[in-house]
């Protein structure tokens, strides 16, 4: 009698069972790779050598993985089976823009990949090493370590123009005093400014090259010089505590005595970045950071009211030489206002500054309760002033500092400010806050079940009890990014940025209807007329001036305009 059909299959069947998916050998590479598992990794490119030139959803080849991950091994053997040393990602970034380590980045300049690759914002590999060493102190040794593995392989840099005068106060500011000379050998100007409107000599003392800066003076270069914030080269070599400059310097008569724009002195940088020996030496008897000298009366730090073209905010208080991160914020009054720094030599702070009873602003100062491990940022006083609240990463009962991102606040007490209290959200990180005037934060958050990346929330205040946060949902949300909200007072309208695709900027207002939901955004950046990059919008409490930063000239600054420049996009 002959098998019934589907029985004579049942062979077929299970010999197909046994087969591997189609996706089992790049799913096996890709555990392999992430692991670092050479062996592994050899048999599965015997068996299919496609795999060493095929890339993952997001496109990267197994080259870029291998070098971010910093697998010199797994590295040489994709680029003996064919990997291409010059593939790029989808952002223009070949495998040199993922590694500082000077061996990958010789074998990688070996097997052919072009040093002078431009990703999507223009940036070189060099250029994305020299931006990082400048933003960040604690990468300067292993910068500069990647910039001479390109020295050593003869690559060229920008000698000339804008961009060789970049890249001279650049080497100088990260303390590369090789590429430095290499530069100024090959032609670069050393009479050029750099972005802060700086001589060389400022870059020198800020980098620690006490004989460039002695070899500057020597040549003529005015001790007392002063940039756009108002600062000498002393105040860099104390800021970042280089006493061989900061020596050079005042046997140049470099003059002690003078003061920043609040009225403090070199010495009194030295003592707040932590220097105290060289604060000692600086202060010529008097004692570190002399009384301020600062005069200035009337509303917003007593600056001049702006127009309709933007302008700089408060430079030299709280528009500083460092990254200013988000815009300046202010109690309901006008009376306190606040500035946040970040990716300084003493980590990130908080700077305040209080109008006195007389009328005449204090002097900025950084308030104490941002430790040194922890990254603070977005300070938002409460409506009454009588609460700041900001995010951090603060270390918590159940995981270390650096491990995720809290709101958290401070009360202002008879003698300062109390300990920081977490509030305590759960579910992801906080980023970007504002308070409306009922006391109801908006945030950034990456919540899993969000529109997108990251998302715009709300909590609001019940009883002196913050409720569970709340989506502010897709017509606000959009399947990108989201940050930096900043609510109205009285919650009618909100300001925030967005990595939505959009030809007029990141920059988005968003309107509540007669019905109390939000109406589609509408972009607004094209009506503040910047060249840079711009983030942080945010209103003054009396709704009168726009703040934003911007980086124009290459640093994070504050600037404000009038807010009639919005128009008839706000109710």
């Amino acid at each position: 009698m002959p098998l019934p059909a589907w029985l004579r299959l049942l062979p077929l069947l299970g010999l197909l069972a046994c087969q591997p998916a189609p996706d089992a050998p790049r799913a096996a590479f890709a555990q392999a790779l992430e692991t670092g598992n050479t062996a592994r990794l050899q048999t599965l490119l015997h068996a299919n050598p496609h795999l060493a030139t095929t890339p993952d959803a997001e496109g990267w080849m197994p080259l870029h993985t291998a070098t971010a991950q910093g697998q010199p091994e797994v590295v040489a053997l994709l680029l003996d089976a064919g990997a291409a040393a010059d593939a790029t990602l989808p952002n223009g970034r070949n495998a040199l823009f993922l590694t500082d380590d000077p061996a990958l980045i010789r074998r990688l300049l070996d097997a052919g990949a072009d040093p002078q690759q431009t990703d999507r914002r223009g940036r070189t590999p060099m250029v994305f090493q020299l931006n990082y060493a400048r933003l960040f102190h604690e990468l300067r040794p292993q910068k500069r370590d990647a910039l001479t593995a390109y020295l050593d392989a003869d690559v060229a840099f920008p000698t000339t123009g804008d961009a060789g005068a970049t890249w001279l106060h650049g080497a100088a500011e990260i303390g590369h005093a090789r590429l430095a000379a290499h530069l100024l050998r090959h032609g670069s100007d050393a009479t050029s400014r750099n972005t802060h409107g700086g001589t060389l000599l400022h870059a020198a003392a800020a980098g620690g090259l006490a004989a460039l800066t002695d070899s500057l003076l020597r040549a003529g270069f005015a001790p007392d010089a002063r940039d756009r914030y108002g600062l000498t080269p002393l105040f860099f070599a104390a800021m970042e505590g280089h006493a061989e400059a900061a020596a050079a310097l005042r046997h140049a008569g470099a003059d002690a005595t003078l003061t920043d724009p609040a009225g403090r002195t070199a010495s009194a940088y030295a003592r707040d970045f932590g220097h105290d020996a060289l604060a000692q030496m600086l202060a010529d008897g008097a004692p570190p950071g002399a009384t301020s000298t600062l005069d200035l009366r009337g509303p917003y730090l007593g600056q001049p009211p702006p127009g309709r073209t933007p302008t700089r905010f408060a430079p030299g208080l709280l528009s500083t030489v460092h990254y200013d991160h988000s815009a300046p914020t202010f109690t309901a009054d006008g009376r306190r206002a606040y500035g946040s720094l970040v990716y300084t030599q003493r980590g990130d702070f908080f700077l305040e500054m209080t109008q006195q009873p007389d009328g005449r602003w204090s002097a900025p100062a950084p308030l104490p309760f941002c430790a040194a491990e922890e990254s603070c940022m977005y300070p938002n006083p409460s409506p009454d002033g009588t609460r700041l609240y900001y995010t951090s990463d603060r270390a918590t009962p159940d995981r270390p500092a650096g491990q995720g991102r809290d709101i958290w606040y401070t009360e202002r007490t008879d003698t300062g400010w109390g300990a920081p209290q977490r509030i305590g959200f759960d579910g992801g990180d906080e980023y970007g806050l504002s308070v409306a005037a009922n006391g109801t934060l908006y945030f950034m958050a990456d919540y899993a079940g969000g529109t997108g990346s990251t998302d715009l929330y709300h909590a609001r205040l019940v009883d002196g009890t913050y409720q569970a946060p709340e989506n502010l949902g897709p017509q606000v949300n959009s399947p990108g990014y989201e940050d930096e909200p900043h609510i109205a007072p009285d919650e009618r309208f909100l300001l925030f940025t967005s990595l939505r695709p959009s030809e007029a900027g990141p920059l988005f207002l968003s309107v509540r209807g007669p019905d109390q939901a939000w109406q589609a955004p509408v972009p607004f950046q094209t009506r503040l007329g910047m060249a840079g990059d711009v983030r942080f919008p945010a209103l003054s409490p009396d709704g009168r001036y726009l703040f934003f930063a911007s980086n124009p000239d290459g640093n994070w600054d504050l600037y404000w305009v009038e807010a009639a420049v919005l128009g008839d996009l706000l109710p």
